[in-house]
């Protein structure tokens, strides 16, 4: 069951376990009943809220985010972490999992945030202590002055002027006058240990068993040797012109003219570069093509999948319109404003695309089909045994098979002309007065 008001604004779907209800833009909410969750988007992207049993997210704008989570022993969902950013940072205690407050820049603590095990902060920028994999680094100011010390690894910076951090049998890296010089050297306790040394803009060397690097005045020359992947590669200068040999790679470029690059199974091409550009990927189970022009302007996408069998195909005009199918399934849509840059986006699809869709056609692989004109203008929808159409709000038709026959049903100016027709009856009714029935004797009204 579907109902739509005020074009594509307004609109009620139910689908089976599933539902939709919603004011576009301003909020869409989808339920589904069988896996008892929820997700709905307010003025999208800005806020969104999801839920799933008992485990609660709301989100506004990534600036604000509360979660709820159903702890063991409790019989509802407490609110367990609230995000204010970049402010206020809560999280309250549960078993396994402490508890944390920050109010930013005053101070505070945090756990398991921003890539670090623990982080403690007072006067932010002027204190900040970071725990991470067993290293303690102090701030005294954040970034200028800092030392750290963990297992087996100590460090310290005075930040851009110099800065070294150790670890002996891992790595030793050193800056001078960041970022202009660096000597590092790395992976020391590994087969293939590198050594880089930097002094921009002069030259950048890195030395090592499997691969060497050297740059001299970047980017007016640049050469690669890979002796793992048996191929060398010259920049002269970079982006302009690029030439690689090898057993694993080939690679001519002279940007923006023209520019093949071969790379195992990876094959990507330009002419005249941005206005064609081809790439394709051909494996053991999976073929991959997709040519563009202009970037996003045309997107000709076509994928074979070939130990599952099947293939999808996607074509994108911008802002025009765009065509996918997979299988016997098929999606056409015009205009499609945004899709092309974000095709996986649900919560695009749900509550910005329909205000901008003049026409969409559908076709399931079961060979279910619904077509839409000017926000259900006109819509038709046509399955196995059964067919409807409208032309709101002059016409709507309906017809199905019903036990003994076809079923059909005509409605006129928003009903109030009916005309039904069934096997062994008919109806006629007028301004929304009681049925006028004829056909067989003893049949019930329509």
């Amino acid at each position: 069951m579907e109902w739509s008001a005020l074009g594509p604004l307004g609109v009620f779907r139910e689908e089976g376990p599933r539902s939709t209800l919603g004011l576009r833009p301003l909020l869409l909410r989808e339920a589904d009943a069988e896996t008892d969750s929820t997700e709905a988007d307010l003025l999208y992207p800005f806020g969104a809220y999801s839920r799933e049993r008992e485990d609660v997210d709301w989100r506004f704008f990534t600036l604000f985010r509360r979660t709820e989570v159903e702890e063991p022993g409790r019989e509802e969902a407490t609110p367990s972490e609230v995000s204010l950013y970049p402010f206020l940072f809560w999280r309250a205690d549960s078993p396994g999992r402490p508890g944390y407050f920050a109010f930013f820049p005053l101070g505070g603590h945090l756990r398991d945030r921003f890539g670090r095990d623990d982080i403690t902060f007072a006067l932010f920028p002027l204190y900040a202590r970071t725990v991470n994999d067993g290293v303690r680094t102090t701030h005294l100011p954040w970034p200028f002055v800092a030392a750290w010390s963990g297992p087996e690894q100590s460090g310290w910076q005075l930040w851009p002027l110099y800065g070294r951090d150790v670890r002996p049998g891992r790595f030793d890296k050193t800056f001078t006058l960041w970022p202009l010089g660096f000597a590092q050297d790395l992976d020391l306790d590994t087969e293939n240990p590198k050594r880089v040394r930097i002094l921009l803009p002069f030259y950048s060397l890195l030395r090592s068993p499997q691969r060497d690097e050297t740059t001299i005045l970047w980017p007016f020359f640049s050469k690669f040797t890979d002796r793992q992947e048996a191929y060398e590669e010259w920049h002269l200068p970079w982006p302009i012109v690029r030439i690689a040999r090898g057993e694993t790679r080939r690679i001519t470029r002279v940007w923006p003219f023209y520019s093949t690059a071969v790379r195992q199974n990876r094959t990507d091409e330009f002419v005249l570069w941005p206005l064609y550009l081809v790439e394709r990927d051909e494996g053991e189970d999976r073929r991959f093509t997709r040519r563009r022009v202009l970037f996003y302007l045309v997107q000709d996408t076509r994928e074979e999948r070939l130990q599952e069998g099947g293939s999808r195909h996607r074509l994108d005009a911008w802002p025009l319109f765009f065509y996918e199918a997979e299988g016997d399934a098929a999606t056409f849509q015009a205009l499609a404003l945004l899709e092309t840059f974000l095709p996986e986006d649900a919560a695009l699809r749900r509550s910005w695309a329909p205000l901008w869709t003049l026409y969409r056609y559908e076709r399931g692989p079961d060979g279910h089909t619904v077509s839409s004109l000017f926000w259900n203008f006109y819509r038709r929808e046509e399955a196995e045994g059964f067919l409807t159409w409208q032309l709101a709000p002059l016409v709507a038709y309906r017809a199905e098979e019903g036990a003994g026959g076809p079923v059909r049903d005509l409605w006129l100016l928003l009903g109030l002309v009916q005309f039904h027709d069934a096997p062994g009856r008919r109806g006629l009714r007028l301004l929304y007065l009681p049925w006028i029935t004829w056909g067989v004797p003893g049949e019930e009204k329509p």
